[in-house]
This record gives C-alpha cells, sequence and structure tokens, in this order.
C-alpha cells in the first residue's frame, strides 16, 4: 500500500519515508521504479506509455503499471493533462490580480468563489496570508481583454480593493513538482 509518510515523502514501493539523519531517507528514491522516479518521468512526458515508462524506470510492465495505479489511487496522480501555448492561442498577456477585501463572511466567499471559478481566463486563484487576501492569475489575449475580465469580476463580487500586475517576461514556468 502506498503511504505518504508524515516528515517524509511518497515511499517508494509503498514503504513509508521518513527522514534519517543527514538527509537520508528509509529506502532510496532513485532506485529502480521507485515513485520519485516514476513521477518525475510522467512529469516530463504523461504520454508514455506503461511499455515506455517500465524501461525508462528499469521494472516489468506489471510492476510498472501496479506502482501508477496506487499513485493515482492515493490521488498522488491527480490527472493527466496536454500542455499548450498560451501565446499561440492568442492568450499571450499573463496577469496576477491582487485583491483586498473587507468582507470574510461566508456568503462572500461562496459569491467570490463561484465568481472566480466560473471565469476560464481565471488559471489559479490563492487565499493569501498577510497584506493581501487573493491573488488570481489570468491568461488573456492583451490589456483590453484583462479590462472586460476585470469588469465582468466587479460585477459579480463586491471588492474593496483590486490591482493587476502584467507580466513582462515569463522566465520560469512549470507545472513539474520537485520529486527528486
Amino acid at each position: 500500500r502506498l503511504v505518504v509518510g508524515q516528515g517524509g515523502g511518497v515511499g517508494c514501493a509503498g514503504v513509508v519515508l521518513r527522514r534519517r539523519g543527514r538527509g537520508r531517507r528509509a529506502c532510496d528514491e532513485r532506485q529502480a521504479g521507485g515513485a520519485p522516479v516514476l513521477l518525475a518521468e510522467l512529469q516530463r512526458d504523461g504520454t508514455l506509455s506503461v511499455d515506455q515508462l517500465s524501461e525508462r524506470v528499469s521494472l516489468s510492465r506489471n510492476a510498472c503499471w501496479r506502482r501508477v495505479k496506487r499513485l493515482e489511487e492515493a490521488g498522488v496522480i491527480t490527472g493527466r493533462v496536454a500542455l499548450v501555448d498560451a501565446e499561440k492561442l492568442g492568450l499571450g498577456l499573463s496577469v496576477f490580480i491582487i485583491i483586498r477585501t473587507s468582507n470574510h463572511d461566508p456568503d462572500w466567499l461562496q459569491k467570490f468563489r463561484a465568481a472566480v471559478t466560473g471565469f476560464p481566463e481565471i488559471i489559479g486563484v490563492y487565499r493569501m496570508s498577510g497584506d493581501l487576501d487573493y491573488v488570481l492569475r489570468a491568461r488573456v489575449a492583451d490589456v483590453k481583454a484583462y479590462d472586460r475580465l476585470y469588469q465582468r469580476l466587479i460585477a459579480k463580487v463586491a471588492l474593496s480593493d483590486v490591482s493587476a500586475s502584467f507580466v513582462m517576461e515569463e522566465i520560469k514556468e512549470t507545472t513539474v513538482v520537485p520529486v527528486e
């Protein structure tokens, strides 16, 4: 059974990983077929067949398939997607929208959640600690498209303060979670 260990990580072949002095783990993550190796390969290319994956991680086809299934059942692998180039789709402007609100009651929050999850342009919504209440990430064609999004957003939910920062250059953008 695959287990996520407290203070450790995803186990290799069902073993709980816990730190053992000097950063060593209970099993070697880099061993053939270890969960981090499987996850690293799948994050690099989610289209790999079981045969291709098993060859890359030095496991039999059946053992590889079982381990991937365990990772899916445990909720470690949550889906497989195709990554697209937003600019080639005409969505070249990435925007971070900073929101402060004076209202934090459950009704407002429900209305806010419904609003932000209903806009396909909004690709990330984060509740923050500190001075900011929420940070939203959106992909739009240009500043005019952002303004239309902004107008639709404030029509749906009352906000105290909204500001936006437009990304000038993407230096690093990845969906890969460090597992190695």
